[in-house]
């Protein structure tokens, strides 16, 4: 359902043949409608000498004078016409309906927004472009040619303090460098406070596996005893999926990193795929049409034999069935093994 009327947008309904032919008797009393939500409803108390004698009766008779009421009013509507037929046009609903799900969390305040409210500071909408001093136009905030690049410097002047080899330059990357570095900090340390009221944490912006693992020790790594044992297994396989993630995560894929005493060399998980040569090898294509060509023979050739075996086993069921009958007609005229026999001989 909509949060609030406004949002109830209006919705034609079609007008039937069936429903022109109800010549009902209509209600006669006060009813309250609400033709947005085709809903209407009887305020006046119910008669209980009436009811009592046929409540069902009465509820049907009632229901259906309201119903031709509520139709009534829906045919003094305006009409358009559309090609399912005529449509009346309805208005906007005016009782206000529940939600169906109860209404979301509000998300918790970073430090800054909370320090923001505490001193009444109001964000200020800034625009994209500044004017840069050293450019003498009007560039970026950020991004591509923005204000301020420190690209465009070629000469820094030196400070009093500078010794010869102070690089400003790489001062200067170091300095965002470590920009960077705290506001990361600070928007992982915002996100695990969330997380700690019960804020569910976009699967975009979780915490990775290190910040949720300090997280859980911070918490029960303080255990000692049996119960700081069990927590220590539990938290193992986080330990380890950390581990690895970190051996991993060197541009080199930790091929070049240098190995502690007994660690052994991480290696990405999954098989490579094998990809055909790109140069004209003509063996390795060989062996490959060679390797298909055997599987199809292989199977063709498993088909007739199993087709062999087929009718084998049939001729030989043939074979017992003839020798059964012939052991049961011997049986019947009372001739055993031995004299069935000797009948054999001396037909020959």
């Amino acid at each position: 359902m909509s949060d609030s009327e406004d949002e109830q947008a209006e919705g034609p309904m079609k007008i039937t043949s069936a429903a022109q032919a109800l010549q009902e008797e209509a209600f006669q009393g006060n009813l309250e409608m609400d033709l947005g939500n085709l809903y209407a409803y009887d305020p006046s108390p119910t008669d209980e000498e009436e009811f009592k004698g046929d409540p069902t009766e009465t509820i049907i008779q009632n229901g259906t004078k309201i119903a031709q009421s509520l139709i009534g009013e829906i045919f003094k509507l305006p009409m358009v016409e559309t090609e399912l037929g005529f449509m009346a046009k309805l208005p906007t609903p005016s009782t206000p309906l529940p939600r169906e799900k109860p209404f979301p969390k509000p998300k918790p305040m970073t430090k800054w927004e909370a320090f923001a409210k505490e001193k009444g500071i109001t964000k200020r909408k800034r625009s994209k472009m500044e004017w840069d001093e050293s450019a003498g136009e009007w560039r970026r905030r950020f991004g591509y040619k923005r204000v301020n690049d420190e690209n465009d410097i070629i000469v820094v002047p030196a400070k009093p303090g500078d010794g010869a080899d102070t690089d400003p330059f790489a001062e200067a990357r170091a300095a965002k460098k470590e920009r960077v570095t705290k506001n990361k900090s600070k928007e992982l340390k915002n996100l695990q406070d969330a997380e700690s009221k019960g804020w569910k944490v976009p699967n975009t912006t979780r915490m990775p596996s290190t910040l949720a693992l300090t997280k859980t020790l911070g918490f029960e790594g303080s255990k000692t005893g049996q119960q700081g044992k069990k927590v220590a297994n539990s938290l193992k396989p986080e330990v380890k999926a950390v581990k690895e993630m970190a051996a991993l995560s060197t541009a080199s894929v930790g091929k070049f990193d240098k190995k502690l005493k007994g660690e052994k060399e991480g290696r990405p998980k999954g098989k490579r795929r094998q990809y055909l040569p790109v140069t004209d090898n003509s063996n390795s294509e060989k062996k490959l049409l060679d390797a298909t060509v055997t599987k199809v023979l292989k199977q063709e050739q498993k088909s007739i034999l199993n087709m062999e075996k087929a009718v084998r086993n049939y001729v030989t069921d043939g074979h017992d069935a003839n020798r059964e009958k012939k052991r049961v007609r011997a049986s019947d005229k009372g001739v055993g093994k031995k004299g069935l026999k000797e009948a054999k001989k001396a037909k020959k």
